[in-house]
């Protein structure tokens, strides 16, 4: 049950009055959570900008009726040696089936691939929401500019053993990520292969970016994780049609 739900049902117990309709009426249901991700990327076409808006804002309605909880749209940047005009798109989803559904109908990859220069990557991912992290994709959203970094690779070890070195690093960073700007940490893990790992750190300011992932002990420790170099590209928020 709803723990808001059980709150309110306890409290009623503690009085002599019934809580009845008035308690139901002040009780929420609260979102369904974000448990998987589909992550779009790719080197941009030059009206990238008028299609995606065209493909987003006509099938908003569709895809959050299906069960898209959130549309995220950002441009990479030239921050740490990345090259600029690509795009990273993350939708939130509540239900994998739902989210495979959605992308599998032909007219809506035929829309997509209009965006690009190139064949973009599109890839599902699974939370991974017992690995240590903090904040939301959205945790940024009220600031006038924000940044996703986003690391992506293959982990060394399998992923219920890397999640150990993960959570460590993690936990020990975190106070030192959050006071340089680093509102969000948050790790996914490969839908159709859990060794595939995804986390986005989300940014108010980027001001410390550089200085922050150039760290020579952050670099050593975050690298132990992967089988091979992560890739590591920042992404800053655009103002295209999202939700």
């Amino acid at each position: 049950m709803n723990a808001r739900i059980l709150t309110a049902l306890f409290a009623c117990s503690l009085t002599v009055t019934a809580c009845g309709e008035e308690a139901a009426e002040t009780v929420e249901p609260e979102a369904p959570f974000p448990a998987f991700a589909t992550v779009v990327r790719g080197p941009l076409a030059d009206d990238a900008k008028a299609v995606h808006d065209m493909i987003a804002a006509g099938g908003e309605a569709a895809a959050t009726e299906a069960g898209d909880l959130s549309h995220d749209a950002l441009v990479s940047t030239a921050l740490l040696g990345g090259e600029e005009g690509h795009f990273l798109g993350i939708d939130q989803w509540a239900d994998a089936e739902a989210m495979g559904q959605f992308y599998s109908d032909p007219a809506f990859a035929e829309g997509l691939g209009a965006m690009f220069a190139g064949p973009p990557t599109v890839t599902t991912y699974a939370r991974a929401a017992d690995w240590h992290g903090w904040g939301e994709l959205d945790s940024a959203d009220d600031a006038g500019d924000y940044w996703f970094v986003v690391a992506a690779g293959t982990l060394a070890q399998p992923a219920d053993e890397a999640q150990a070195l993960h959570d460590m690093l993690a936990a020990g960073g975190e106070g030192q990520a959050k006071e340089a700007g680093d509102v969000a940490h948050v790790v996914f893990l490969g839908l159709e292969d859990r060794q595939q790992f995804l986390a986005v750190d989300v940014w108010r300011s980027a001001d410390a970016i550089e200085a922050f992932y150039g760290n020579p002990d952050f670099q050593m420790g975050f690298a132990s994780l992967f089988a091979e170099p992560p890739s590591v590209t920042v992404y800053r928020s655009t103002d295209w049609h999202q939700w």
